[in-house]
């Protein structure tokens, strides 16, 4: 066969092979490669057949063994509180029945508050190891312990001052609502009149209207959530306590010699309302050496302002009019004509601070039906003194900074005036039957009209007349002042008939 491929090859040499050649010589070779490998297969097939046969036992002992291993091995959780390890659970279900378990047992210790636990610094790692038992109880049981529980709520804060921590915002909001109608029970939303029954200022007052202008609190509250310890957390009663009373301290005082209301009140710096509230007893001219006073103050930490539009009608008292007989008798009177009594609108702004009153504004006043002068024939020949039974303001333009009736719980007897003229005046013609110190008045001037009226002019700065002094309607007798019990410069006036304390606007 080497010859025959070298025969080809020459003539290769000599001439160009055609593609019949080609064909012939590429078949030749295929055949004897193929009857050369399959003679090969017939002499090895003994080895083969060994060796085929150790490969496949030993991927099948390979295989067996890494499913042996899968099957054991077993997937779990390592749980960590931060960086320390915890222990080891089997899957997060474990975690989750552990966590809604402690709510709900927290929630059920205080049920009056929202509670949560912080599970913020638990997390877990996957794991997986053959054979491996999680030992999800004891874990479970560590975990518990190192979860914290905490109470959500809103603390309120007076003027930037942290108060208390309540339930929620809606327990927040419904505590302020009731801390302004606590004082404002009678607020309605159209701010419709209302006639009251109570409260008059003026006990002659034959009808009286009020209408709430607004209400607010003069002091900054402010709400943020808050957590906290549920201990904490206050109820709505606790808060509410807090904000209307504040932390009550407990203050007795023992009357000593010399000791009036407004000394103790400004000594210990409480308000005389207090004194009086809380000592229902006590009157300024009736103070006993040895008395026990109770001078706590409640102090709430919220101030609940209330601006309110008081109208009140009073019946005037007819003006007398006289016409002088020199022929008649001193003392001796006829009447030509009864008075007929009428009526007038008087209108304030109050401003009160959880329902005492701390300013008074007197708007405006209206006649609604005049009275009806009373007209009376009377002698002139009289010793002089004697009053006309008919007043005039003892204050030239004078304005009224309080009325005649109940004040900080107790009567106010007369009417307080301010003008920018501080002469006084005596408002009748009479005698001064009393020129000096009276208690809670300061200096005062007593004038008696010898007609059945006496007048009273308290809290002066000076005093121009004595006891016995006849004076005339109109005349100087004093200069206003601020003596006695009383709060800034005024003049407080009384008209008294029969000793009987009338209201002055009665007169005037």
């Amino acid at each position: 066969m080497d010859r025959f491929d070298e025969r080809l090859q020459e003539e290769g040499k000599t001439s160009q092979p055609s593609s019949r050649w080609n064909k012939l010589l590429s078949a030749w070779r295929s055949k004897a490669a193929t009857a050369s490998a399959m003679q090969w297969v017939r002499e090895s097939r003994k080895q083969i057949l060994m060796s085929v046969s150790g490969v496949v036992i030993i991927t099948a002992a390979a295989w067996g063994g890494n499913a042996y291993v899968h099957a054991n091995t077993i997937e779990y959780l390592e749980v960590y509180k931060g960086d320390q390890l915890v222990g080891t659970v089997s899957s997060q279900d474990d975690l989750n029945k552990l966590y809604d378990a402690r709510l709900q047992a927290i929630q059920t210790k205080y049920p009056n508050v929202h509670m949560k636990i912080d599970t913020s610094m638990i997390r877990t790692v996957g794991a997986a190891k053959f054979k491996k038992v999680p030992e999800t109880e004891e874990t479970l049981g560590k975990l518990e312990a190192m979860i914290p529980a905490y109470a959500e709520g809103v603390e309120l804060k007076v003027n930037d001052v942290p108060i208390g921590i309540v339930k929620d915002q809606d327990t927040a909001d419904k505590l302020l609502m009731q801390v302004k109608n606590a004082h404002n029970p009678d607020l309605k939303k159209t701010k419709e009149v209302k006639a009251l029954s109570a409260n008059t200022r003026s006990t002659n007052a034959a009808k009286v209207m009020s209408r709430v202008e607004s209400v607010a609190l003069r002091e900054r509250v402010a709400m943020t959530e808050k957590d906290t310890d549920p201990n904490k957390v206050l109820t709505e009663e606790e808060a509410m306590k807090l904000l209307t009373e504040g932390k009550e301290k407990a203050v007795e005082y023992t009357v000593k010699k010399g000791d009036t209301v407004s000394s103790i009140a400004k000594e210990h710096r409480v308000a005389m309302e207090t004194i009086y509230k809380n000592n229902p007893e006590v009157e300024e001219q009736y103070l006993q050496i040895g008395q026990k006073l109770n001078l706590t103050e409640m102090k709430p930490l919220l101030t609940v302002k209330t601006v309110e539009t008081y109208s009140e009608f009073i019946v005037t008292e007819p003006q007398k009019e006289i016409r002088y007989d020199d022929s008649m008798r001193a003392g001796e009177v006829k009447v030509v004509r009864e008075g007929k009594q009428g009526m007038k609108r008087m209108t304030y702004k109050l401003t009160k601070d959880n329902g005492n009153l701390t300013k008074e504004e007197w708007i405006d006043q209206e006649v609604i039906t005049p009275a009806i002068s009373k007209i009376v024939i009377q002698g002139t020949k009289v010793v002089n003194g004697e009053g006309t039974g008919s007043f005039a303001y003892p204050v030239s333009g004078a304005t009224l900074t309080s009325g005649y009736g109940e004040r900080w719980g107790r009567m106010h007897k007369g009417i307080d005036l301010v003008s920018s003229d501080r002469t006084i005046m005596a408002s009748d013609d009479g005698v001064i039957a009393f020129a000096g110190v009276k208690n809670g008045y300061g200096n005062t001037i007593i004038i008696n009209h010898r007609n059945g009226y006496k007048t009273l002019y308290g809290h002066l700065s000076s005093i121009d007349v004595n006891e016995g002094d006849i004076v005339e309607k109109g005349q100087s007798i004093a200069v206003m002042g601020s003596t006695g019990n009383s709060t800034g410069t005024h003049l407080h006036f009384e008209i008294h008939k029969d000793d009987a304390v009338q209201n002055p606007l009665k007169y005037l």
